[in-house]
């Protein structure tokens, strides 16, 4: 029992769009004067996470139980909603003048997301894991400290999925491997 309810924590504080959040506090604290970086904070809360949470649970009717939307085949239209907003996002940052890092690592997301979208056509990806891994190495180069902390996180985030099985082995290496993949390109915009 304590077990499970622990996991059911580490997996709703390393929900993806917790860890969007965090990510984007501490990039652009990172690269922006204070001001901006509330600013751009507020931004991706209104224009991105709380349409997704809105959407999800309006979705309740379809079959879609919870934000981990754990059933393959109700993926789609949230991997489209996702894309949609994260394109969206990107052009108000662009219209914003956010520096070309920001924007650079705003679109690898949005590809990664791509990619999950087309793996879930034949394997249902952890993205609690793959947004865990990228989240960690992303802000590692950044924040070392905050960057370790997360790779332990990550680590429980990936035994949470499959202790509450949400997920096969063969989804949250799947997982790992697409946020590890992704985390590549934010070494060269960092």
């Amino acid at each position: 029992m304590i077990r499970s309810s622990f996991a059911r924590w580490v997996s709703i504080i390393g929900h993806p769009f917790a860890l969007l959040l965090l990510y984007v506090i501490a990039g652009v604290s990172f690269y922006l004067p204070w001001q901006q970086a509330v600013l751009a904070t507020v931004i991706v809360f209104f224009v991105a996470i709380l349409p997704l949470i809105f959407y999800l649970q309006r979705q309740a009717k379809t079959g879609i139980t919870n934000f981990d939307v754990s059933a393959q085949e109700l993926r789609g239209p949230v991997y489209g909603m996702g894309l949609a907003l994260g394109l969206v996002l990107a052009a108000v940052f662009y219209g914003l003048g956010a520096p070309l890092n920001l924007l650079g690592a705003l679109l690898v997301g949005v590809g990664m997301v791509v990619i999950a979208s087309l793996v879930n056509l034949k394997l249902k990806v952890s993205l609690h894991s793959a947004f865990a891994v990228w989240v960690a190495f992303g802000l590692w180069q950044l924040h070392p400290r905050l960057g370790a902390a997360l790779i332990a996180l990550a680590a429980l985030v990936v035994w949470s999925r499959l202790e509450l099985s949400r997920h096969t082995r063969a989804e949250v290496i799947a997982g790992v491997a697409l946020g590890a993949l992704m985390s590549i390109p934010l070494y060269f915009l960092s």
